[in-house]
């Protein structure tokens, strides 16, 4: 049996005899780019790990073709009590690791440049970016596209996490608001708008904000609708994404609707005009909206806007 597959199995005592026998062993990577003491770190012994770094592996290797490194390894597998020996051991909790590969659906394109912290975040572990933030993880590090710890965990619906970064400094709020509304996350949406992220906000096309833009890449989600549409605002992100409850909470909460209105009459996007006729928007009668709704023929519509109109000022007026 070799060392590596001794670590899958935890066989402490045959780790111990192999490395007794050859101890640049402990050093030698293998086809994956794996060193034996990752294999220990994937697999949770603790005391294969500690014999491994007693015998001298190192805890900084990293391998940017297959994306590992001990730390961001144990970190992804959820294993907190191998994270602590290694920062004990002195690695840098900061450290970022590529995956050039590409093999892996975890490292996908969005995370390319992924620190250990930002793989607790997008995989719900609020006990392991505890640790990280505690032995000076950087809670606004980003990856190659600007995506922070804030942006994963709002993308993928951690609450717990989004409240224990924002407690702790992490910044850029609208771009978590935006990864939260594409995703459908309404608690969170709530959350980063209380905490002051800006409901019109947007993602312009070359100045992104939400973390997911490449432009070399032009398959990616941002890219694709920003070259559609131009300049995106939080309130588009949750139209095309068809989250009308977050709609909801947007517009409640001060969304331009009327500009929004405006952009899509200007683009000649029926669909969009459409979709927020239906959730309630209405503008002032003569005005820019009306005119170009005019102009496109769209009389139906604007008679729709004209009708919320009338109803929302009955409200007031009630």
């Amino acid at each position: 049996m070799s060392l590596f597959e001794a670590c899958k199995k935890g066989d402490y005592e045959l780790v111990k005899s192999l490395v007794e026998k050859d101890i640049d062993i402990v050093r030698t990577s293998y086809t994956s780019g794996e060193t034996a003491l990752i294999y220990a770190c994937r697999y949770g012994s603790k005391e294969i790990c500690e014999l491994l770094i007693e015998k001298g592996a190192n805890v900084h290797y990293k391998d940017d073709y297959n994306g590992v490194s001990p730390l961001i390894v144990a970190t992804k597998e959820g294993q907190k009590h191998i994270c602590e020996l290694l920062i004990a051991n002195g690695v840098d909790v900061n450290a970022k690791v590529s995956h050039i590969n590409g093999t892996d659906e975890f490292y996908n394109e969005h995370y390319i440049d992924l620190s250990a912290l930002l793989v607790a975040s997008k995989k719900g572990y609020k006990e392991i970016c505890e640790l990280l933030i505690k032995n000076g993880g950087n809670v606004n590090i980003t990856n190659k596209y600007g995506k922070t710890p804030l942006m994963c965990a709002s993308a993928n619906g951690h609450k717990e996490i989004c409240e224990l970064l924002i407690e702790k400094g992490a910044d850029k709020l609208t771009g978590a608001l935006i990864n939260a509304t594409i995703n459908g996350h309404r608690e969170i949406c709530e959350l980063l708008i209380e905490k002051g992220a800006n409901v019109n906000g947007k993602c312009k096309k070359y100045d992104c904000v939400c973390g997911l833009y490449n432009k070399s890449t032009k398959h990616e989600y941002c890219w694709e609708h920003k070259s559609k549409y131009g300049n995106m605002s939080v309130l588009m992100f949750a139209i095309i994404n068809i989250q009308e409850d977050i709609c909801k909470l947007l517009i409640a909460n001060g969304a331009d609707v009327e500009s929004e209105l405006l952009w899509a009459c200007k683009i000649r996007k029926r669909s969009i005009c459409m979709s927020l006729i239906h959730l309630g928007a209405f503008v002032k009668p003569y005005g820019k909206v009306h005119l170009m709704m005019h102009e496109l023929g769209w009389k139906d519509l604007y008679k729709k806007v004209v009708w919320n109109r009338r109803k929302h000022l009955i409200g007031l007026y009630y």
